[in-house]
Order: structure tokens, then sequence, then C-alpha cells
């Protein structure tokens, strides 16, 4: 499945050497798998229509954290504060992404429960990657 707004951010990453894709249920592993990847590692969130979202900067604040756990990082402050927002919300990710603007649409929408299984962490050892106009299985 992908998203008009997800679709946008792989296109926008298409020409890095490598893009894998992350949400909280899979965070854990996107972040082995970069970590098992030489140079830099940027996180693009892809927002909703272009602009800044909660849950996004939430998801990415724990592929830093996941990331740091690993050593050897330098953190430029985009990194820091989404690092911080995921501090903020770690003990209760579900009830961060709830208070969320997109969040609480979600929720008037009844999907309460979609809500909820997609703010558990590391729920899939997935790890997609886009290549070549493809998104496959990384590996």
């Amino acid at each position: 499945m992908t998203t008009t707004n997800g679709t946008r951010a792989i296109k926008r990453a298409a020409p890095a050497r490598v893009v894998l894709l992350a949400a909280l249920v899979n965070a854990p592993a996107v972040a082995a798998a970069a970590a098992g990847e030489e140079g830099d590692v940027t996180i693009l969130c892809a927002g909703t229509r272009d602009r800044f979202s909660l849950e996004d900067f939430l998801t990415a604040g724990l592929l830093v954290h996941e990331l740091r756990q690993r050593g050897g990082y330098t953190l430029r402050d985009g990194a820091r504060a989404a690092l911080d927002l995921y501090g903020l919300y770690r003990g209760d990710v579900a009830g961060g992404i709830r208070g969320s603007l997109h969040g609480r649409h979600l929720i008037e929408l009844g999907f309460d429960a979609d809500l909820d299984y997609s703010s558990r962490i590391g729920l899939l050892s997935t790890v997609p990657v886009y290549q070549g106009g493809l998104i496959k299985n990384y590996g």
C-alpha cells in the first residue's frame, strides 16, 4: 500500500543509493538495515499534504533512537528534535498519535483500531526498499 504523501516522499528520495521505507511497526528492523549500510542516514518524513505530521516526526524520532543504540551517528538539529519528541511519547506512542491533528481525524472517521495497530512498535520485521521504480523486500 502507498499513499499520495508517501509516494511523493519516495520520489524525492529516489536518487539516494538506498531508500528504505519505515513506519512505527517496522522501524527497529529498518533502523538495523540502515545501520548496516555505508554512509550517512537521512530520514525523510512524508508529512500530510506537504505539511508537518506529528506521527511521521514521532516515527523519525524512533528511527533516530534505534540508530543511536547502534552508535556512530552525529545528529543534526532535526534529528535531535525528533528524538526529543519520541522521548516525550515513548511510553504512549498511540496516545501521542491520538492527540495529533491527523490522529484525531482518523478517530472521527472510526479508525481507532487501525491507529492502535499502526502504533505497535516493532510488530513487523519486514524492510521495504524502493529500487528501480518498485517497492521490494530489502536484502
